[in-house]
């Protein structure tokens, strides 16, 4: 992550913004939980209709 962060203010400042700063940060987290959808389609026939993130 340390990368990818230096790497986009380096981009920032090339592309001319100004006070490019990197604050810190914890740890990265999860930023999903998997969860399943479901439904039904009702034309032009009934069906299943499964759906996931």
């Amino acid at each position: 992550m340390k990368t990818a962060n230096e790497w986009t203010a380096e981009t920032f400042e090339e592309w001319g913004l100004a006070n490019v700063e990197i604050e810190p940060w914890g740890e990265f987290g999860r930023g999903w939980q998997h969860e399943d959808y479901k439904g039904r389609i009702l034309t032009p026939f009934v069906q299943p209709l499964h759906g996931q993130p």
